[in-house]
């Protein structure tokens, strides 16, 4: 098993690179921690999502007001949870967002991961299959969890499973916590 570490100094954090997974530190800087955790994406696989930065502070990955994680290829995403807290995401426009023209379509896995203050905070346009797992989504603005195929029905198929999440009280006493589109796969709410 091959192991690397990359140290990117433009951007201040630590990486490891491995067969098994990537993980990322954040450096609650926007736009440079979305950044950081798209470059990890792009490789797919296994990406772990630390909830604290390389000096072991405890430190929420900064998305700002517009910025976004785009899922193009098969992929997990995980946080972690730790005597120093839960992974954070702040802000994000779309904070995870698989765009609906991505083919093959991917297979996506979220888990693990606090997601305060988005406007969504995962919104799949397009899948295989998806796992959206053991988040807590608070202070959302407009909706926590969207599953929509934008008119193209074979754009989300498979099965998707939304469970075991915690969904916390939207900004906008309007906000949807799931809003589930057309789709032409099965979807579970737990």
């Amino acid at each position: 098993m091959c192991s690397k570490i990359f140290f990117a100094l433009a951007v201040g954090l630590f990486a490891t690179f491995g067969s098994d997974a990537t993980t990322v530190y954040p450096i609650g800087t926007s736009p440079t921690d979305a950044a950081a955790v798209q470059a990890a994406v792009n490789s797919g696989g296994t990406v772990v999502l630390k909830a604290v930065n390389a000096a072991g502070i405890p430190t929420a990955f900064n998305f700002g007001a517009n910025d976004e994680v785009h899922i193009t290829t098969d992929v997990t995403i995980v946080g972690e949870t730790s005597k120093a807290g839960m992974t954070t995401i702040e802000g994000g426009r779309r904070a995870i967002f698989s765009p609906q023209t991505v083919f093959p379509l991917p297979k996506i896995e979220v888990r693990g991961i606090h997601f305060d203050n988005p406007i969504a905070a995962i919104f799949i346009g397009s899948t295989s299959g998806a796992l959206i797992t053991d988040n807590l989504i608070t202070n959302f603005v407009q909706t926590a969890v969207v599953i929509q195929n934008f008119g193209n029905p074979s754009a989300i198929s498979g099965v998707v499973t939304i469970s075991d999440n915690v969904i916390d009280t939207g900004v906008d006493p309007f906000a949807d916590g799931i809003a589930i589109l057309p789709a032409s796969a099965t979807v579970e709410v737990t």
